[in-house]
């Protein structure tokens, strides 16, 4: 996820702060591998975020406090998981929520677009 961020600071945000990453992220990876750990939530960053690494998919959960405010439901079945996106706020509250991040800080501004570059893209992953 960190080199999406540098990507969209660079191409973007360039007064955007990267926030904090893991130090020995290949470490942690070579644990994940190792146990065959299939699926990892993170959600530092606030945004919907999915990704494959070395066969582990990372899904970044947003958050109920800024921009968009929503949670995920996992559906885990014997066939796969199956990942909804539920908002918690209806279209005015979107789109306060959207204003008030987006006027925090150029770090908030970039985390904020890049959250609604990847609610226009949902879905996010389709492995059917």
């Amino acid at each position: 996820m960190s080199d999406q961020l540098v990507q969209h600071r660079d191409n973007n945000e360039p007064e955007m702060a990267i926030p904090p990453t893991m130090r020995e992220p290949e470490a942690f990876l070579d644990v994940l591998e190792a146990h065959d750990a299939p699926l990892l939530v993170t959600g530092h960053l606030h945004l919907p975020s999915a990704t494959r690494e070395r066969g582990v998919r990372e899904i970044m959960s947003p958050t109920t406090c800024s921009f968009p405010q929503s949670y995920l439901v996992f559906d885990v079945g014997p066939d796969g998981t199956e990942i909804r996106l539920h908002p918690v706020a209806d279209h005015e509250g979107m789109m306060l929520g959207h204003y008030e991040r987006h006027q925090d800080s150029d770090t908030g501004k970039g985390l904020t677009d890049m959250a609604a570059i990847r609610l226009a893209q949902f879905p996010l992953v389709d492995e059917s």
